[in-house]
């Protein structure tokens, strides 16, 4: 199967359990891949028959910064289904949290969903 993708996307989210932990906005690393057949955009080299991936980047700027998150669960399943919206068979969504952790260590989740 085809993808496209936008990867290593720095953004920064009000995320976290506590209210104290959301004070602040903490940097994220997001990728999303979306899977679709590309055979037809490949022919016709219009962007009407693909995804535009600066769409893309603007709908995950946008839903990281609207608004408080506590988990990542929740900010990845939100992009997975704004996603959805477009003509794709499947999303992978990976969120990092580069300073959870100590050290170089990185806290990620990443999802997978599809249309039913």
């Amino acid at each position: 199967m085809d993808k496209i993708g936008i990867s290593h996307v720095e953004l920064f989210c009000n995320i976290g359990l506590t209210q104290e932990e959301r004070k602040n906005k903490q940097p994220l690393i997001i990728d999303v891949f979306l899977y679709l057949d590309l055979s037809l955009p490949a022919r016709t080299q219009n962007i009407q028959d693909t995804i535009n991936y600066s769409q893309v980047y603007a709908d995950v700027k946008k839903i990281a910064e609207q608004k408080e998150y506590n988990l990542l669960e929740t900010l990845a399943e939100i992009i997975a289904k704004q996603a959805l919206t477009y003509p794709i068979q499947k999303v992978k969504v990976r969120i990092q949290k580069p300073q959870a952790l100590p050290g170089n260590t990185i806290a990620f989740i990443e999802i997978e969903r599809e249309h039913a």
